[in-house]
């Protein structure tokens, strides 16, 4: 199964399917036992799933043919375990608690290592510095994967956290910290270049002076922060010339110990202070104490 995962299989339609498959399967058993009617209809095919027909149609448009088998096959793994009940994991001290399918499948296996035993939870170790990682977003509802949403690997809504931890306040460059390195260094523009939708761009530069394709953007947060992330130029040939390039977040907070690396589409930067904030407020909410 690609993108969907569940801690355990809820009660779904899929499930449900199983159990009416196995009713038929009963009845038409007894039913062989009294005698079969001549002109009895052949039995019928059971009835896809809306899970399953939204993964063919996408296959069928999107991919190669010898492909299509494989998604209807994960499609029928979403339909038997797509969950939204509660993962719980201690990190730094501090429960989070988040439903199961914003979590990817390699995500809670990284997980399973840790699980406490005769706990509902697992517990990272404290020199672990990953945090919660693998967690993914949906623009622009910022819900998690559902059962349709998890086929396009390329889908431009997606939101992907690679981490969120929390950590001492040293722990990590700040924002102020990172430019002022890259400053030092003389790698980017000594101004912006660029502004886009709030954000100053800094494009690096190359050793005769002229521009490379990457840009370091910062802008002002609602809390007085600073936000810090990179992309490809959005008007340079690489970023049109790629299927979907995307911005790259990375920042320290030092106030709240926040460690973040999360990454979504550049056809998306228009609203990166939204998603900045709706993503941050969520995982906050997913804490227990």
């Amino acid at each position: 199964m690609s993108n969907v995962t569940g801690s355990k299989a809820a009660a779904s339609p899929g499930m449900t399917r199983r159990a009416f498959g196995l009713g038929l399967g009963m009845t038409a058993v007894a039913a062989s036992g009294c005698g079969r009617r001549e002109n009895a209809p052949p039995p019928q095919a059971p009835a896809e799933s809306a899970t399953v027909t939204h993964a063919r149609r996408f296959a069928e448009a999107n991919l190669p043919p010898d492909a299509v088998p494989l998604m209807i096959e994960n499609a029928r793994l979403v339909d038997r375990d797509f969950s939204t009940a509660p993962v719980r994991a201690q990190v730094a001290g501090r429960i989070y608690e988040w439903p199961a399918n914003y979590t990817t499948p390699k995500a809670r296996s990284d997980l399973s290592k840790y699980a406490v035993p005769g706990a509902d939870r697992y517990e990272l170790p404290s020199e672990d510095r990953r945090g919660i990682g693998g967690l993914t977003f949906f623009w622009p509802t910022l819900e998690g994967y559902s059962p349709t949403n998890w086929v396009d690997d390329g889908d431009r809504r997606r939101i992907d956290y690679l981490s969120f931890a929390v950590h001492g306040t040293d722990a990590s460059l700040t924002v102020e910290q990172v430019m002022a390195r890259l400053h030092r260094s003389r790698v980017i523009e000594a101004t912006p270049g660029i502004t886009r939708f709030g954000l100053s761009g800094y494009r690096w530069i190359k050793p005769d002076g002229s521009h490379q394709d990457r840009v370091e953007w910062i802008g002002p947060l609602q809390d007085g922060g600073l936000f810090h992330m990179h992309s490809h130029d959005p008007d340079s040939q690489a970023a049109q010339s790629l299927f979907n390039p995307q911005c790259a977040v990375d920042m320290f907070d030092r106030e709240s110990g926040e460690d973040v690396s999360y990454r979504f589409s550049l056809s998306l930067i228009e609203h990166w202070r939204a998603i900045e904030h709706g993503t941050r407020r969520i995982i906050r909410g997913w804490r227990q104490a």
